[in-house]
């Protein structure tokens, strides 16, 4: 969906030109989240979905390539909400006593010493906005290429505003784009 900077068409847009203002998205992903999107055609058909997402019917798996060596599997259950005061910023969450219940369960899958890179196969047991940058951010394993984790305000808004150039971006966070 728009973000208020630089979208002007969205995925809800092309979902609407397909198939008429009735269809819509059934869950979500993280705006730097690849994934498959489950698309609804119609209301009755977006409430069950969902209703198999709230009933933890469905299963999420994801891979994530986190910074460093990491020695065994791990399971992180912090509660995590939006923080507060970050500005423009909206997007940002953190790791707090008061926020929501999370829980991700992580695999090692492989270790890269060439890149200090650990590749992990991430089950995120609750469905919070980005759990599983959050979990590993706490876990000091920020993934590679991660804009919002283990960088400045100031390193964030480059990124978001696009003022960075790719050579820049590839330094800052070991990739040329989301």
């Amino acid at each position: 969906h728009p973000n208020g900077r630089h979208c002007k068409y969205s995925l809800s847009d092309e979902i609407w030109h397909l198939w008429g203002k009735g269809a819509c998205v059934a869950h979500r992903l993280d705006k730097e989240t690849s994934g498959l999107i489950l698309i609804a055609k119609n209301k009755k058909a977006q409430i069950d979905l969902k209703s198999l997402f709230e009933k933890k019917l469905v299963q999420k798996e994801y891979l994530a390539l986190a910074h460093g060596k990491i020695e065994e599997n791990f399971i992180v259950d912090k509660a995590i909400n939006l923080t507060k005061n970050y500005d423009d910023i909206k997007t940002r969450m953190q790791i707090c006593k008061e926020g929501k219940q999370a829980i991700t369960e992580f695999k090692i899958l492989e270790y890269f010493p060439k890149i200090n890179a650990t590749l992990l196969l991430c089950k995120p047991l609750t469905g919070r906005q980005h759990q599983i940058r959050v979990h590993l951010h706490y876990k000091n394993h920020t993934i590679l290429g991660d804009p919002l984790y283990g960088l400045s305000k100031e390193q964030i808004e480059s990124i978001l505003d696009e003022k960075l150039s790719p050579k820049e971006r590839l330094k800052l966070t070991g990739a040329l784009r989301l």
